[in-house]
């Protein structure tokens, strides 16, 4: 169970490293950041400080379904997802906070979410909210065991969408090992990494 919690830790924010060289400056395998400006902080004071700002993103608005393991669940609401490219700039583990400018032009808070180390280039999901109308319900329709350390599980997923318009969703199976794999399926998968399959 342990193992199984860092592992959903290590998926819960979710990006694809990138290519990109850093113009940052480093210190051994450290990338250096510097801080907007002078800080001064009272005895037993603390603040956050914002060190990367990130203007002008384009981000596609995504629906998303994360289930971690393979279980049975009652239906739950998916994840809105922002998904981006960091572009030229390596970003540190922290949190992303989200805006868009509304139709006067003002930035209007959308979400947060908190990251792990992206480097330059890389894709990155940031999750501001959930949406109540599309809801997924995972089955475990059979689970058979293969030997000590494997277990074949067949699943379903029912999805079911309450709103107006018709959208696309990314259910995100994890907890596969690195020799997982699927042995058939009605819709065509991608592999994400080592633990991770996508549908849409």
């Amino acid at each position: 169970d342990d193992y199984m919690r860092q592992m959903e830790q290590r998926h819960s924010s979710d990006h694809r490293s990138g290519t990109s060289p850093a113009p940052q400056a480093t210190t051994a395998d450290y990338y250096l950041y510097k801080l907007p400006g002078r800080v001064t902080l009272a005895p037993s004071q603390s603040k956050q400080v914002s060190i990367i700002d990130l203007a002008d993103v384009k981000a596609k608005k995504i629906y998303e379904y994360r289930p971690w393991g393979f279980r049975s669940n009652s239906f739950e609401g998916a994840s809105v997802v922002l998904r981006f490219e960091n572009g030229s700039t390596p970003l540190p583990r922290g949190v992303v906070r989200a805006y868009m400018r509304d139709d006067s032009g003002e930035p209007q808070f959308l979400g947060e979410d908190m990251i792990e180390p992206a480097s330059a280039g890389s894709d990155i999901g940031v999750k501001i909210g959930d949406a109540f109308d599309l809801l997924v319900q995972s089955t475990v329709v059979a689970s058979e065991k293969v030997d000590k350390v494997r277990t074949r599980y067949t699943m379903s997923y029912l999805v079911h969408n309450a709103g107006q318009e018709p959208v696309t969703l990314e259910l995100r199976q994890s907890g596969f090992w690195r020799d997982g794999k699927i042995e058939s399926e009605n819709m065509p998968s991608r592999k994400i990494d080592a633990f991770t399959y996508e549908w849409s």
